[in-house]
């Protein structure tokens, strides 16, 4: 009793109880008390004589104070003491008052025991010891323009493909690099790129292996032959990939604007 600070308590401190008890003692008990002990004092005073004339009376007046006097007493029948009221205790040897709330659990993801039995939970966690985990996701305040996906105490917005997330974590913009399509769409203008340049160096090689060498005389100097069909069906081929090449770029810009008007509803 003298380690755990419970002599120490007083009724009128927080969270403590009074517990009454059966006195086991049977002798008296010798107890000092106060009380008012009375003495009288002398005094003088003028008073009145027959003739009219005045003299000196004798008087007497009782005044008291404090003393104290030892005494024997009967034990009484019940003792009263008090201790932490359930649910509580000290938080210290000389608390004054029983402040430190018990949780027969312990409170979780960083919850407090603020009553007994009953933690105080930190943001995204909820229950009695603050095991649940609370879905923000299904309400509306989240702000997440697109996607909210629900995580352990938190959540995290996500955008839609061909959207990223904007630097305040909520808000998606568009991005044309993120969609596969427009992957796809890089890669076959790369390759009809890399066939028009090898087609005109194709062509270049045919053009220069029938122009006469500038050495000759002029009356060596004869027309070239006209194409022949394999070059005729080069300069086709060189025209369609040009054609193709320039519907994928309108494509493209296509794509760029639906994608940026689909972010702006």
């Amino acid at each position: 009793m003298g380690t755990d600070g419970r002599r120490f308590l007083r009724g009128t401190w927080l969270h403590v109880c009074r517990e009454q008890q059966s006195n086991q003692i049977q002798q008296n008990v010798l107890q000092v008390e106060s009380y008012c002990q009375p003495t009288f004092k002398h005094y003088f005073a003028r008073c009145g004589a027959p003739n009219g004339e005045y003299r000196l009376c004798s008087r007497y007046t009782t005044m008291y104070h404090m003393a104290y006097r030892r005494r024997y007493v009967p034990p009484s029948p019940v003792v009263e003491r008090y201790q932490c009221c359930p649910g509580w205790r000290l938080a210290h040897k000389y608390a004054k008052g029983c402040t430190e709330a018990i949780c027969t659990q312990e409170c979780q993801n960083g919850g407090r025991c603020l009553r007994p039995n009953a933690c105080a939970c930190p943001a995204g966690w909820t229950g009695q010891y603050c095991e649940i985990d609370i879905n923000e996701c299904e309400g509306t305040t989240h702000g997440c323009q697109q996607r909210c996906e629900n995580t352990d105490g938190s959540y995290e917005c996500k955008c839609q493909v061909g959207f990223t997330l904007a630097e305040d974590g909520k808000t998606c913009t568009v991005c044309l690099t993120c969609t596969p399509e427009f992957d796809f769409l890089l890669a076959r203008v790369n390759l009809l790129e890399r066939d028009v340049a090898q087609l005109r160096q194709n062509q270049s090689a045919h053009v220069a292996a029938h122009q006469a060498p500038a050495a000759r005389q002029p009356q060596n100097i004869y027309a070239p032959p006209p194409p022949n069909d394999q070059y005729i069906a080069q300069m086709h081929r060189v025209e369609s990939l040009s054609e193709q090449i320039s519907m994928l770029e309108e494509r493209l810009a296509d794509c760029s604007c639906r994608r940026r008007n689909k972010g702006l509803r």
